[in-house]
This record gives C-alpha cells, sequence and structure tokens, in this order.
C-alpha cells in the first residue's frame, strides 16, 4: 500500500465492509477491502468506479497520488461470495466531477456487471491485543469488616437460595404458596451482603444525631442524650425516616425483609444435604437460634417481671452467620412494604386495612412480645397510624460487597 493516509480516505469513499480470509498465523489476519466496483465490461476490458465526490477529496488528495496508487497494479477481482474470479490490470485513471474511473484490461472469464464484482486487495493487519489484563479482579470477600463510617462490625451473608415464609397457614400475613415446592425457580436468589452484626446502640444513634445534625427522640430532649447507664442497649425509638436517614449517613441501606430472613434463620446450603434443592425434606429453621430457648431469645418468656432491652454483650442468639440480637430484643425496620408475598393475597380485614403501600415490615419481635412473634419467618406492619404518632423499631443495616 503506498499511502496509509490515502488508504484511510478511500475507505471513507467506498463506505464498505472487507471479507475476511485464512489467517497465516495466529498473530496476523487479512481481509479483502474493497476498492471498486465494475460499471462497464467489454470482451477484455473493463471500466470500474471508484465511489465518491472527486472535487470534494481533491483538496486532501491530488490527481496524480490517485493514479499512482491504482495505475499499472494488478488488482483482485472478487464476486459477492468472495471468490477470486480474476485480475484487473488498471492502465489508466480519469478523474471526473464525481467519482474516479479506472481503465484497464480483466482477466476473467463470464466477467458480467450484474454478478456483483468488485475490485480490491487483501490488506495484512495485526489484531488488537491489550497489554495488560484488562478484567477487574473478583473483589475481596472478608467473613467480618469494621465499616468506616459507623464503627460496626458487620459479617458477610454468601449469596444463596431462600426458603421463606411458611406453608401452613394460609390466613397468615407470612404465608407463602410455594413454600414446599423446594424448585429453584420458585426460590429467590439473595446475594450477598454484610450485614451489622448488632443493632444500632443508643451511644451510636447519638453520634450519628451530633455528626449529622439530625433531630434527637423526643424522650431525649429533656436531657439531650440517653438515659444515663443505657449507652450500650440498641436504639428502639426509631421512626422508618429516623432510620434510613441513618442508613444514608453511614452508606449503607436497610435490608429487605428477605435478606432479613436469609440472616436469621439461613440460606438453602444450610438447610439441605448439600446435593441439591431436591433432596430438601426438612424446613429451614424456625428460630434464629434454630428451636426457640428462653434463656437465648430476649422475648416475654424470658421474664417473670418486667421485660427490657439487654445490651449484645448479654445475648447468645446467634444466628447461622453470626448475627446477634435477631431472636427478639429491639423489632427491626427493613426497607420492604407489608404486601402479601407472591401467589398470595390478603383477606377480610388485613385486605382493607393493609392495601396500597402504607406501611413497612419490622422484623425480629421484641422483648416485650411473645416468642412467636421472635421466628425467623414472623413480620409486623409498620407505618404512620395518625399524623402524631409513627410507629417505632431498632435499626440494623446492610451493605453491598
Amino acid at each position: 500500500m503506498r499511502s496509509v493516509r490515502f488508504a484511510a480516505i478511500l475507505l471513507l469513499l467506498l463506505g464498505m465492509g472487507g471479507i475476511s480470509s485464512e489467517e497465516p498465523e495466529p498473530s496476523i489476519r487479512k481481509t479483502f477491502v474493497v476498492r471498486a466496483r465494475v460499471i462497464s465490461v467489454g470482451p477484455e476490458s473493463a471500466v470500474l468506479e471508484v465511489l465518491g465526490k472527486a472535487e470534494n477529496d481533491l483538496h486532501k488528495l491530488s490527481a496524480d497520488r490517485i493514479e499512482r496508487y491504482f495505475l499499472n497494479r494488478e488488482w483482485s477481482l472478487r464476486n459477492g461470495q468472495g471468490a477470486e474470479i480474476g485480475t484487473f490490470l488498471c492502465t489508466r485513471v480519469l478523474v471526473t466531477g464525481k467519482s474516479y474511473k479506472l481503465f484497464g484490461l480483466h482477466k476473467s472469464e463470464g466477467m458480467r456487471p450484474y454478478m456483483g464484482i468488485r475490485l480490491g486487495e487483501e490488506v495484512s493487519y495485526r489484531p488488537y491485543k491489550p497489554p495488560v489484563d484488562y478484567r477487574l479482579p473478583e473483589p475481596e470477600i472478608k467473613n467480618s469488616l469494621k465499616h468506616p463510617v459507623d464503627g460496626k462490625t458487620m459479617n458477610y451473608i454468601p449469596e444463596d437460595l431462600l426458603v421463606y415464609g411458611q406453608g401452613y397457614d394460609s390466613s397468615l400475613s407470612n404465608y407463602n404458596p410455594f413454600f414446599y415446592n423446594r424448585d429453584e425457580s420458585r426460590l429467590p436468589r439473595i446475594h450477598g451482603f454484610y450485614m451489622d452484626r448488632t443493632e444500632v446502640t443508643n451511644a451510636e444513634y447519638l453520634r450519628f444525631c451530633q455528626k449529622a445534625g439530625h433531630p434527637l427522640p423526643e424522650s431525649w430532649l429533656g436531657r439531650g442524650s440517653y438515659p444515663v447507664g443505657e449507652g450500650n442497649l440498641p436504639f428502639s425509638e426509631a421512626t422508618y425516616e429516623d432510620a434510613r436517614s441513618y442508613a444514608r449517613w453511614a452508606g449503607k441501606r436497610l435490608p429487605t425483609e428477605l435478606e432479613w430472613e436469609m440472616a436469621a434463620r439461613g440460606g438453602l446450603s444450610r438447610v439441605i444435604d448439600g446435593s441439591g434443592p431436591g433432596s430438601l425434606d426438612r424446613s429451614p429453621r424456625a428460630y434464629p437460634t434454630g428451636r426457640f430457648e428462653q434463656d437465648r431469645c430476649n422475648t416475654r418468656e424470658r421474664w417473670n417481671g418486667s421485660p427490657r432491652l439487654l445490651p449484645s454483650s448479654a445475648l447468645k442468639d446467634d444466628s447461622p452467620y453470626g448475627i446477634l440480637g435477631m431472636c427478639g430484643n429491639a423489632p427491626e425496620w427493613t426497607s420492604s412494604f407489608y404486601e402479601p408475598y407472591p401467589g398470595h393475597r390478603f383477606s377480610g380485614e388485613a385486605a382493607q386495612a393493609y392495601s396500597g403501600r402504607l406501611f413497612h415490615v419490622v422484623r425480629g419481635g421484641a422483648y416485650y412480645l411473645p416468642s412467636d412473634m421472635a421466628r425467623a419467618d414472623a413480620r409486623q406492619p409498620a407505618g404512620y397510624p395518625s399524623p402524631s404518632s409513627d410507629a417505632k423499631a431498632g435499626i440494623r443495616l446492610v451493605m453491598d460487597p
């Protein structure tokens, strides 16, 4: 090729792709570049036309350079399928107002304009190979980490399929019609995430209010802080907007209720014997602790007198992933709306009371509620009962890897 610049402009003029041929070696390839088309054929000669407007291109390429490129060179002639049918020797180049016409001799049999014959040449090129591996490295997944903003320890919940809700009582809001249908197409796949190992405490919430300028809860206004000696107890007076504000400040988010449930009871691989969903012949755990144990779960049954919140250091209700405080203690906000599960519908008064997206799901029971509400599959509605009274719960946040 005489001129790289000239060849590049010709390709723009033609506006045609190439036809790949066999590559001589792995690092070098060849392609057939179309340069012109046949417009007239005689017994031994032919006229070919280079597409383009010559008067617009002459300021870039002089006529003599065009001649030098085509003249006295033997060019390949190929049909529409890319097969070579002969050669063409250019003996004269005519620059017209609308195109460049090539005159010369052809060496082929049965050459006809309507056959879609093209003139061109084989061009070798080396495919681009990036100098380095441009793939992003897989993120490092740690079993636990300390969050840089609020300083809380977060445990990793790996990706898994989830058997959620229950399948024995369709009158309850947590009824899952597909609970006993363990086909993978019926089970949601929950992507891996980090979750706070413990609930947000009073001291941590106060720090957030001071750092972010967020208003204190009403019960703290008199003293400007939480009650004396309760800094390590879970903060249980958050409205939904309080919880969202804390999450934005920390750079985290509220869990969905299915993420919460997987962290509490374990994904499918924690339930079965490892040979796949078809072998699942038992239900996932009912409580984060497996079965209910009064001395491990902080519910109403634990107390003879007045029930109360406990610090995380006093809890022994570890979930399968080492998350504490999911079996009672403080109830916890999720980001999910209180709606029937797929394939189910609320009936009676519940259908009227909880129609529309006004209520969010609260999970985990509470120290003042019975043990049934601390089940891993139990859910409660919480929203805006009246303009002056908003539902309150605790905060536990998650973060994507």
